[in-house]
């Protein structure tokens, strides 16, 4: 509730209004983006939800008020037993008055929209952020270590910490790379959730790379000849919660083609479906990180395709699977113009 009286919401401009619903329980909710008027205040958007609206809404009618104005807006009530909204909007000449309950609701507020592809590694608020992890590189937290073989003579010895504190868990891993008997680098991570990469990229430079994470997000390459590393981690999505980064997409496989220096990331976005994204690998040491998502190309509404998968580079395409079964087909002029 506090939140809702941040900011004057007040005859406000909004650009998005979605309503939905009909699931086995019959609830209804609403997402509403728009922006803010006040100059002086940092954040320059805002995001609502309301969720589990149990009685039926004008689904089409609310949804062709489409850029507007929010005329008026109150929210009165708890968790405990629920909120009551009245909302006035206003599109072109027609005015839309909504009242109604809902259990859920919430409002966010942003500096900017949509994803920045700045890297916040190596800034003093990321590195900050890092080191609260740092104490968990302690034999009191060890857990356990596996030796991975990458390719070349090339091993990754990987030690995992781990604190259990109630229902918090911290986790960290230490991973050396070994070349030749010799450990050559080392670098943290501190994301439970990857998997480690098994391959090389053996790039058209001829130079050898291998990608490795130091966060859920963004991705690291080395040479593994001269030992140059770049660590990227975008500032991603904004967020109101105090950290460098927001959401963005979390690379899960990685496949490199040399006859175009393309690569395509495996991954998703946090609970979303599987997607392929598609950027630039000239250098993997100072690579371009903006991305094509290949689901916005084939199916931007998502609604016809839940997962796609990566499936082969080909000589004038790239070759994704839908939903573990379709086979499409995208032509390299079409990425190249995207990328």
């Amino acid at each position: 509730m506090e939140k809702f009286k941040q900011c004057d919401l007040i005859n406000t401009t909004y650009d998005y209004i979605n309503c939905y619903g009909g699931d086995d329980h019959g609830f209804y909710g609403m997402n509403f983006h728009g922006d803010l008027n006040d100059n002086n205040s940092e954040y320059k958007h805002f995001d609502m939800s309301f969720g589990i609206i149990n009685f039926p809404m004008p689904i089409e009618k609310i949804n062709k008020y489409q850029e507007g104005i929010l005329e008026n807006i109150t929210v009165e009530g708890n968790k405990e037993q629920g909120f009551h909204i009245h909302m006035e909007i206003k599109n072109c000449e027609e005015r839309l008055v909504l009242e109604f309950s809902c259990k859920s609701c919430s409002i966010h507020f942003l500096r900017y929209r949509g994803i920045d592809y700045t890297n916040v590694f190596g800034s003093d608020r990321y590195n900050e952020e890092v080191k609260k992890y740092f104490y968990l590189e302690d034999a009191q937290y060890f857990e356990n270590e596996c030796e991975i073989e990458i390719e070349d003579g090339i091993l990754l010895l990987q030690k995992n910490y781990l604190h259990k504190d109630g229902i918090r868990r911290l986790s960290l891993s230490r991973y050396y790379i070994q070349r030749k008997g010799e450990i050559v680098y080392s670098y943290l991570s501190i994301d439970g959730h990857h998997i480690p990469h098994k391959k090389l990229i053996h790039h058209k430079n001829g130079h050898r790379y291998y990608p490795h994470h130091i966060d859920l997000y963004g991705i690291s390459y080395i040479d593994v000849d001269t030992l140059e590393v770049f660590n990227y981690v975008p500032r991603g999505y904004d967020n109101d919660y105090g950290v460098s980064c927001g959401e963005s997409f979390i690379i899960t496989g990685i496949h490199y083609d040399r006859n175009t220096n393309l690569v395509a990331y495996e991954g998703c976005y946090w609970g979303g479906p599987m997607d392929v994204m598609v950027g630039e690998l000239t250098n993997p040491l100072d690579f371009n990180p903006e991305l094509i998502s290949i689901h916005e190309l084939v199916d931007p509404e998502y609604d016809e395709v839940d997962d796609i998968d990566f499936y082969q580079w080909n000589e004038d395409s790239l070759s994704v699977k839908l939903d573990q079964q379709e086979v499409r087909n995208i032509e390299l002029q079409r990425l190249r113009y995207c990328v």
